[in-house]
């Protein structure tokens, strides 16, 4: 491989951070209106609940529907409770700055008191992140028209009502399980993985570019391995997921090694084999009519690639540069075994 197909490979794999390999928009909006529907239903059933219960402030349960709103039942219910559970921490903790203010604290103080807890809460747990906005929805909401503790309640009875709608939506209408977008952030991950692989020996090496990218990563396996987590996801698909992470974990590895200053050309031109199967691969999630066959010759340019990497790695010696052998040799087997994984049934 050239230096120009080196590049061009490259810079192919940085472009795929931002769309998914072989597939457009249109059609993925094709796959996914679905999802659309369910959230207009969602929020419509909200409007009209608020509406009859006369609470005085509808659109809180509408923007609760739309918060919650999830790609199937499962993950809506979890962000519905999430929601509510963050709502009624950030209602506690804004009664008990509430009651403060008698003893004539400094509001200074009490705001500061306040995020501490909220703070914590939302580092330790990130789907509570409701909380701290709970809380200065109530704080500022003064003394005039309506007490605190009353406008708390409301808000709950408002975010309950949102949460729910969208959740039973999503069970009886068209429900979906987000399969076919399993498949197709996979296949985007797996492509992002390999070009941070072959990036990762790039000179000079820009840094900060790979940690945005393996943050994205991680960003988007936390999402997807919510999707299989659901009620009647193909176990296949939960094997894919750690698969992936495995992968992403193996890629992040040689980056740090090949960051120490241990590098070598016949490790470049595996990692470059490697990233060129990631894309043929991830190309066959998303054709499953044609993926056998392609996924076979797959395993045969993994196979030739990896007999190559022994063949010019035989004469190195060295512990450091053993680790480097490892991880790649690590990083091909987890690929293999993701092949066959992706080979039986969906």
């Amino acid at each position: 491989m050239n230096d120009t197909q080196t590049r061009q490979g490259r810079e192919d794999g940085w472009r795929s951070f931002a769309r998914l390999p072989g597939i457009g928009r249109l059609a993925a909006l094709r796959e996914d209106w679905p999802d659309a529907l369910r959230m207009i239903l969602a929020t419509v059933l909200a409007a009209i609940v608020s509406t009859a219960l006369r609470l005085p402030e509808t659109y809180w349960a509408v923007l609760s529907a739309i918060i919650v709103s999830r790609p199937n039942a499962g993950s809506s219910t979890r962000a519905g409770a999430s929601r509510l559970i963050g709502t009624v921490f950030g209602s506690a903790v804004a009664m008990a700055v509430i009651v403060a203010r008698t003893w004539h604290v400094p509001e200074i103080l009490l705001l500061a008191v306040a995020m501490v807890p909220l703070s914590l809460l939302v580092t330790a747990f990130e789907e509570y992140r409701t909380a701290p906005v709970a809380a200065i929805i109530i704080l500022s909401s003064g003394s005039a028209l309506i007490s605190p503790l009353h406008l708390a309640l409301l808000r709950l009875a408002e975010i309950t009502i949102g949460s729910l709608a969208s959740t039973l939506i999503g069970a009886w209408v068209m429900p979906s399980r987000g399969h076919g977008r399993v498949f197709r952030m996979s296949a985007s991950i797996l492509t992002r993985i390999g070009a941070v692989l072959d990036s990762s020996f790039e000179e000079p090496r820009v840094d900060a570019r790979l940690d945005a990218a393996h943050d994205d990563i991680r960003r988007d396996l936390r999402e997807v391995a919510v999707l299989v987590r659901t009620k009647g996801a193909p176990r296949a698909q939960g094997r894919i997921v750690k698969l992936l992470s495995r992968l992403h974990a193996d890629a992040l590895f040689v980056g740090r090694v090949v960051g120490s200053g241990l590098r070598r050309a016949s490790a470049l031109e595996y990692a470059q084999a490697l990233h060129e199967v990631c894309r043929e691969v991830a190309g066959c999630m998303l054709e499953p009519e044609s993926a056998q066959a392609e996924l076979q010759r797959c395993r045969e340019n993994l196979r030739a690639a990896s007999e190559a990497f022994a063949l010019a790695r035989q004469p190195a010696g060295g512990a450091a540069l053993d680790a480097l052998d490892f991880l790649l040799e690590t990083l091909g087997k987890d690929l293999h075994d993701l092949m066959r994984v992706l080979q039986g049934p969906r």
